[in-house]
Parts: structure tokens; C-alpha cells; sequence
């Protein structure tokens, strides 16, 4: 069951990888066409940025279908989803830039007397961009501490890499893959402690402010205030991300998935 044809695999990947990028390429013209025709920068956004994450998105669909372990399926689906909503906001962070720097080049020249047109128009593409790229990272939190909750909850350790998807192209199960790869899912760990952290100082600087404004020479006191939550604050997520990662991340794709131990094994040995 978990052998793969290496013939057809190798045969099969270049045709994919070249669909992709014809895929990719399409989508950033029709962003392009749906702003030029529509001038709704939101929507062209939308349509570029889905890409990013709509292989992650098919992935999780399958693998909630595919497993027969209903818990793990649900903590791998949002991961999953976690992981394509945190490349929807990638994506959106470099096209913010991309289209930010398009726009002003392919805008009509503006007359003398009206140098402010320029800049009104690039406003929505602006908005368009950081909106998304927000909400792609708000959710992508949301939904990894969905996966974190039910991992925990459940004793189930989480792997993310490609290789799943590539499973999911086949339909092989359990998905067969090589620690050499690395779980991918610490990016999303990672990047939802520090969103965390840095929603929480913003509040702790907040706090801070009302509580010392009054005091003489506030100032002083403020900044050593500050610089220990920072320090306290980088120090506690640090802790976390390891506790997290010990407990919930799987070292080698059969950890998670559950094959047999002289594959498991194997993988250890190769991590």
C-alpha cells in the first residue's frame, strides 16, 4: 500500500510542477484583468492570492476525508488550513509590494496641477493587500491553535511538507514522506506565538502608559518597564515554542501517521 511506482512518479512531477507555474501565471493576469476591468483591487487580490494556498486547501479536505482516525484527521485539517491561510498572507505581503510598484509604473502620467491623483489611486491596491495579508495571518492563527488544541487534547503529534500533498495527488495512505524534509509546521507555531506576542505588548504598552504618566520622571520608567516585558515577554514565547514543539510536533512523517515501527525507526535514525 505504501509503495509508489518510481517511473510514473518521476514521469508524472515535471508535467505538475510546469502546471503550476502555467497556473500561477494565469492568475496573476487575471488579478490584473479583474483590477483593470472592475477596479476593485480586493477582488484581484483574492483571485492571485488563493493560489498560494489552494493546493493546502485541497490537502486538508483529504486528509479530513481520507483518515479513518477521526481526531487526527481534524487536528491535520486545520493545520492544513492553518498553512494555507499563512501562504495566502505571504503572498499577499509580497504582492502588496509587487502590485504597489506595477500600479505606479503602469498609471497614466498626471498633470502638473494634480499631484496627489497618483497616490489616491494606489490607496485601494494598499488596503486591498493589507487586508488580506491581515486576515491571512489572523486566521492562519486561529486555525493553528485550532490544530494545537486538538493535538493536545487528543496525544496526536502534527507533520506538515509537501510530501503530503503529493500523497494527496495519488491517493496514497498513510502519507509517505522523509524527515530530511522537516515539519514545516513550526513555521506556523512560530509565526502564531509571535502575533501573540506582539498583540500582548502592544497591550502591556497600553497598560504601561496609564499606569506611569503620573509618576515623576515617567519617562525613565517607562522604557526600563518596556524593555523588561520585551525581554520577559521574548523569553516566555521562546519557552513556549520548545514546550509546543516537544510535545506536539512529530520528528519524522510515521510519528504522526502512525505506520509501521521499522519505518518509524527508520526516519528517526535518518532525522
Amino acid at each position: 500500500m505504501l509503495e509508489v511506482n518510481d517511473k510514473n512518479e518521476s514521469t508524472e512531477r515535471v508535467p505538475g510542477a510546469w502546471s503550476n507555474v502555467i497556473v500561477v501565471s494565469l492568475l496573476v493576469a487575471l488579478g490584473w484583468l479583474i483590477f483593470e476591468l472592475t477596479a476593485q483591487p480586493a477582488l484581484g487580490a483574492v483571485a492571485v492570492c488563493a493560489k498560494f494556498g489552494w493546493n493546502d486547501f485541497r490537502t486538508a479536505w483529504w486528509l479530513r476525508r481520507r483518515d479513518l482516525n477521526r481526531r487526527r484527521a481534524a487536528a491535520c485539517f486545520w493545520l492544513f488550513v492553518a498553512s494555507a491561510f499563512w501562504k495566502m498572507a505571504i503572498g499577499a505581503f509580497v504582492l502588496l509590494f509587487v502590485y504597489g510598484f506595477a500600479g505606479s509604473m503602469l498609471q497614466p502620467q498626471q498633470p502638473a496641477n494634480q499631484p496627489g491623483q497618483l497616490m489616491d489611486a494606489l490607496v485601494p491596491v494598499f488596503i486591498a493587500m493589507s487586508l488580506t495579508w491581515l486576515l491571512g495571518f489572523g486566521l492562519s492563527g486561529l486555525a493553528t491553535a485550532r490544530a494545537l488544541w486538538l493535538s493536545l487534547r487528543f496525544r496526536i503529534k502534527l507533520w506538515l511538507d509537501p510530501t503530503v500533498q503529493h500523497a494527496r495527488r495519488y491517493d496514497i495512505w498513510p502519507p509517505v514522506g522523509s524527515a530530511n524534509n522537516g515539519n514545516r509546521a513550526h513555521l506556523l507555531v512560530w509565526t502564531t506565538l509571535f502575533v501573540i506576542y506582539f498583540l500582548l505588548l502592544l497591550v502591556a504598552i497600553v497598560v504601561l502608559v496609564a499606569q506611569v504618566q503620573h509618576w515623576p520622571g515617567w519617562q525613565e520608567a517607562f522604557i526600563v518597564l518596556l524593555m523588561a516585558t520585551v525581554i520577559l515577554g521574548a523569553i516566555l514565547m521562546l519557552v513556549a515554542r520548545d514546550l509546543l514543539a516537544t510535545r506536539i510536533l512529530a520528528r519524522y512523517p510515521a510519528e504522526c501517521w502512525g505506520y509501521g515501527n521499522h519505518e518509524a525507526e527508520e526516519h528517526s535514525d535518518d532525522h
